[in-house]
């Protein structure tokens, strides 16, 4: 897992256990006397903040390095089990659900549930059942649960805005109720800003802004952009229906003011299949704006479980023959059909780095007693 641009280590006011925490969590691995260069600490803190840090299991030793005159160097990295996180992916089959430690890695097999009554109630009640068994599997103590959602989040992700195709859908403060009855931070994010933060770290040289769609609810589409790895707070209201998605570029808000009828070839396509072609035509003529608009590095669309080849030629050929050349010569597009985890790794993604972040994260507390 990446960890996003939002850890600073050369913050001479942080605390020293601090800096030594983030220079291995930006760094991976690094010996005591590279951490004196990267710190600024003296060798003496040094010594003291490892060794108190690998008390409390924060900092883990690796065998020694030999090779040079000397005592043998260790290398340190930060505990990535130190902590566990619980993820879920809210989609049409159900709930799926994963643990994962600090690094995003896996652990153990996923997990999936049934859908319950597709409204509030039975959103909050069928994820605190989820949530209620998965906490009781044995392991690492938790850290969090992030949940990633077919609609809109706020920018903070602690209230739900929007859920595709939901009714008596209002804002909610679901993840402080939650949050209450775990007793551990919860994050909620729209599963498109998942997708999106999911591509941006698997790409080799993270591009600097990447835009995610979403087909697979219903006729809806949902759509979540990131610059360097962060979201973008002005994609949030009503996203789980392109026809409302409002795109603030330059601080300027658009909207695509065909998108109501495509919301209509959409809805009916998945009545009539011979609608189909066009309706994946049409999406990508009017993606074609926000694409010309938000100039991505990267598009990756998340089509319906129905999605084919012809599907992904059509909406290429569409997107490309209404958006800007010179923006189409520099996009990565990827397109794919939806999975129950497509979301998992984006969310975990996101929740871990909000973890990890000492001005908004628990990782602080972890630390307080230093």
């Amino acid at each position: 897992m990446k960890v996003a641009p939002n850890i600073t280590e050369d913050d001479a006011f942080l605390p020293a256990s601090w800096r030594v925490v983030t220079a291995l969590l930006t760094r991976s691995t690094l010996t005591q006397a590279e951490l004196r260069d990267a710190t600024g600490l003296s060798h003496p803190v040094i010594v003291q903040q490892v060794s108190a840090l690998r008390a409390q299991e924060l900092v883990i030793s690796g065998p020694p390095l030999y090779g040079r005159p000397g005592r043998p160097r260790t290398p340190l990295t930060f505990n990535w089990q130190f902590r566990r996180v619980l993820v879920v992916d809210v989609h049409p089959l159900g709930f799926t659900a994963r643990a994962m430690d600090l690094a995003g890695m896996p652990l153990g097999p996923l997990r999936t549930t049934a859908p319950g009554a597709w409204e509030p109630e039975g959103l909050r009640k069928g994820l605190e059942r989820l949530i209620a068994r998965m906490l009781r599997e044995p392991g690492a103590p938790w850290a969090g649960i992030g949940i990633a959602l077919p609609g809109s989040v706020s920018p903070d992700g602690q209230t739900l805005l929007t859920c595709a195709g939901m009714p008596g859908c209002a804002p909610d403060p679901l993840a402080e109720k939650l949050a209450t009855r775990f007793s551990l931070p919860v994050v909620l994010e729209s599963e498109t800003n998942a997708l999106a933060y999911s591509a941006w770290s698997r790409q080799p040289s993270s591009p600097e802004r990447l835009m995610a769609m979403s087909l697979r609810h219903g006729p809806r589409v949902g759509l979540g952009l990131l610059i360097d790895g962060q979201r973008v707070p002005g994609i949030v209201a009503e996203c789980a229906g392109l026809a409302s998605v409002r795109v603030y570029a330059n601080g300027a808000a658009e909207k695509v003011g065909a998108a109501p009828c495509l919301h209509a070839l959409l809805s009916a396509a998945h009545e009539d299949a011979s609608l189909r072609p066009q309706a994946i035509a049409a999406l990508g003529t009017i993606s074609a704006p926000l694409v010309t608009a938000l100039t991505p590095h990267y598009l990756g669309l998340q089509g319906d479980a129905s999605w084919t080849e012809d599907d992904t030629a059509r909406f290429q050929h569409a997107l490309a023959a209404h958006a800007s050349p010179a923006v189409m010569g520099g996009l990565a597009l990827e397109t794919h059909p939806a999975t129950p985890d497509a979301c998992l790794d984006g969310i975990a993604g996101m929740l871990i780095n909000r973890l990890l972040d000492f001005r908004q994260g628990v990782i602080a507390s972890w630390l307080t007693a230093m």
